[in-house]
């Protein structure tokens, strides 16, 4: 619930009244009245009611604070979570592989390492998975827009880099990567 404070600009009214704060689990009928009383005024019922959240009476007060520290305890919750839970990572063989990155050129993701490439240093498979683990230097192509990145960590989480030009043009040189841009290209219908 929030406590709201309306301005008619026709009749010049002022009034308080409480309401919904969202819409959710509410029926059509129940949300054509909450969009009705936020827009008409309810003295002469012409639309454009300005409104505003109500600190200004007790009752607004009242739900302004309680708002405030509802809105303190859950953002308390939240960080003692984050300190529990330093990475949101996925743990194979004590270490993190990146989860929820997004591509740095594209923004899409998120981005696991899957189109990781071994080009040329030793793989790095974990004895439970046997998935190949990226580390920091790793190669990697986005599966959305074929980008170059590279794996960088910081802290004990990995997250992804663009290639520079220099080293796309180093990449590009090998011709695994090249292929592996173009089964992507020609899987996304790219040209």
């Amino acid at each position: 619930m929030i406590s709201l404070k309306g301005t008619c600009k026709f009749c010049g009214k002022v009034y308080y009244w409480t309401d919904y704060k969202t819409t959710l689990g509410k029926t059509l009928g129940q949300i054509e009245d909450i969009r009705f009383r936020w827009n008409h005024c309810k003295y002469c019922h012409a639309s454009g009611l300005e409104v505003e959240q109500d600190v200004e009476t007790e009752v607004g007060k009242v739900y302004h604070e309680s708002e405030v520290h509802a809105t303190a305890a859950i953002s308390e919750v939240i960080e003692e979570m984050r300190q529990e839970v330093p990475d949101l990572g996925i743990r194979m063989d004590d270490r993190f592989v990146p989860c929820g990155d997004c591509c740095p050129r594209c923004g899409k993701g998120p981005l696991d390492g899957t189109t990781g490439m071994d080009v040329g240093s030793a793989a790095k498979v974990s004895k439970n998975t046997h998935a190949i683990l990226p580390e920091d230097g790793d190669v990697t192509i986005c599966c959305y827009c074929t980008a170059l990145l590279f794996f960088i960590k910081r802290g004990n989480r990995l997250n992804l880099r663009p290639a520079t030009p220099e080293e796309q043009t180093m990449l590009l040189e090998n011709p695994q990567v090249r292929l592996m841009i173009l089964s992507l290209k020609n899987i996304q219908g790219h040209d």
